[in-house]
């Protein structure tokens, strides 16, 4: 049986992978076939598994889930080009799957049905209601490559034919798009070139009853390899405009196609014609594409599937400004100034460009959004553009779990140190700016009081967190009270404890 070859690219790193084996483990251990260096991708986290003619992505009871185009993995999903496999905060965009099925050129009479049914009688609305049900997967689907597999599956079940085939023209070339096959049938299918030609160009439904004994299909040799008893071939088109074709057949006498059968197949490619073209999916993909480029940027992978999934195309979700409650966390490296004055440009930027990437991963573990960069520190807002219980929480394990990961870089040989400040309550969100460039931030009180914890109270390796994070913390956490300060902008004293330990 022939192997599909994949290839999958990383999003953050811009490399692609290619594979042509039947298995793909995919892990931060060594000795998986595709190794991502990441804390939030488990040892063992996924694999791609090829079977049946078609590849499916498995989570491994990973810590941080398998997630599907924003949906998490409970069970084994087919994939598609297009789809995105989200590994904690690693993104794989399935850019390609080869196809071992391939066109005929041979060149043969059919029998031809001319005649195509219209669209008001009884067995087109029965028809039709049957082809909705199975269709909402399809319509609430970005993938047109989904989309095609699914309508591949319903023409083969509808028919009771062992292989189905979606082809798609493209620039006046024909290309396999799809396929669905019964379990044990043979998988690589050979199209006749002559079929295709005629339902696509004349737009007319072919039909054969049985292939091997119509003296006409005696001489073509994809009909004698694969013993195709009957098969059945329609046009997709809309509007005037040919898009492609469905094609199914089978070996068994038992499944032998009729003129109802080419019926339904009209009717289904008719009703496909009419979603491809409405919502002209592709472009659609594209456009998703470049809204979570901008968006990953500045937030967890976790809200941009929520942004997506909604609708959204730009990082501001309720309105132009609203009213949230949430956590802020600003930090920042001691002494960087003093350390920049030794070092050329290129080891500065190369050190600081490493630090903030390690601090962003985090912030997105927690489901965090970065707020923004700030030289050498970092702000992050959590709760906020998206309500979120547990944001004081997050932010507090963000914060933790970023003053452990300071201790692992090292200038000049020696341990760089961060302070942090954090703390939670009400604040104005939105995207604030100019008409030629707009930036999401949170503004008011309580986002001031967490920068002056951190810039005004909090020493070189401490974390400073306000009294209202604190309430709101839940168990887990240690902290000690670290008195009373003034601090600059903020009229009456404000309350400081310190983040001592968490308790996993």
């Amino acid at each position: 049986m022939s192997i599909d070859k994949i290839v999958l690219q990383d999003l953050k790193e811009g490399r692609n992978y290619s594979f042509s084996r039947d298995e793909v483990k995919i892990g931060r251990s060594s000795d998986n076939h595709l190794v991502l260096k990441d804390s939030t991708v488990s040892r063992r986290h996924a694999r791609l598994f090829f079977k049946d003619g078609t590849w499916f992505v498995e989570d491994l009871g990973s810590k941080n889930g398998t997630f599907l185009n924003g949906g998490l993995l409970k069970e084994p999903a087919r994939v598609f080009p297009g789809d995105e496999i989200s590994l904690g905060n690693r993104t794989l965009k399935v850019l390609e799957i080869s196809s071992p099925l391939k066109v005929e050129e041979t060149v043969v009479d059919e029998h031809i049905r001319e005649d195509l049914p219209g669209v008001d009688t009884e067995k087109w609305k029965r028809i039709m209601k049957s082809i909705e049900e199975l269709s909402k997967e399809i319509i609430a689907s970005p993938s047109a490559e989904r989309l095609l597999y699914r309508v591949a599956e319903v023409a083969r079940e509808a028919l009771g034919a062992e292989r189905a085939v979606v082809v798609v023209r493209e620039g006046g070339k024909d290309r396999i798009a799809a396929s669905s096959f019964e379990e044990g049938s043979e998988r690589d299918i050979s199209l006749s070139r002559s079929i295709l030609k005629r339902a696509i160009e004349e737009r007319v439904g072919v039909l054969t009853s049985d292939a091997l004994s119509d003296s006409r299909f005696g001489g073509e040799e994809s009909v004698v390899m694969m013993g195709i008893r009957s098969a059945a071939c329609v046009p997709i088109w809309k509007g005037g405009k040919v898009l492609g074709a469905i094609y199914v057949d089978s070996s068994m006498a038992r499944k032998i196609q009729t003129v109802d059968d080419l019926e339904i197949l009209t009717v289904l490619g008719n009703y496909v014609g009419i979603v491809l073209e409405q919502r002209k999916l592709f472009s659609e993909l594209q456009r998703q594409m470049r809204i979570r480029e901008r968006l990953e940027r500045y937030h967890s992978p976790a809200v941009i599937r929520r942004m997506l999934a909604e609708g959204s195309d730009t990082t501001l979700v309720p309105g132009r400004f609203f009213h949230a409650v949430g956590t802020v966390l600003f930090a920042d490296i001691v002494g960087f100034s003093s350390m920049m004055e030794t070092a050329s440009a290129e080891e500065v930027g190369a050190f600081l460009n490493d630090f903030l990437s390690a601090m962003t991963d985090i912030i997105f573990q927690y489901e965090g959004t970065l707020d923004k960069y700030m030289g050498d520190g970092v702000m992050a807002v959590f709760g906020v553009p998206f309500p979120m219980e547990a944001h004081a929480r997050r932010a507090l394990m963000a914060g933790y779990e970023m003053k452990r990961k300071s201790g692992d870089f090292k200038w000049k040989g020696e341990e760089v140190k961060i302070r942090i400040g954090i703390n939670s309550g009400p604040m104005i969100a939105g995207d604030f700016g100019s008409e030629k460039r707009l930036e999401f931030t949170v503004l008011g009180h309580s986002v001031n009081l967490a920068s002056r914890l951190q810039s005004e109270v909090a020493a070189p390796g401490e974390i400073a967190v306000g009294r209202a994070t604190v309430e709101s913390a839940g168990e887990g956490f240690v902290f000690e009270r670290k008195g009373r300060f003034k601090v600059k902008g903020i009229k009456e004293e404000v309350e400081a404890f310190l983040l001592k330990e968490v308790k996993r």
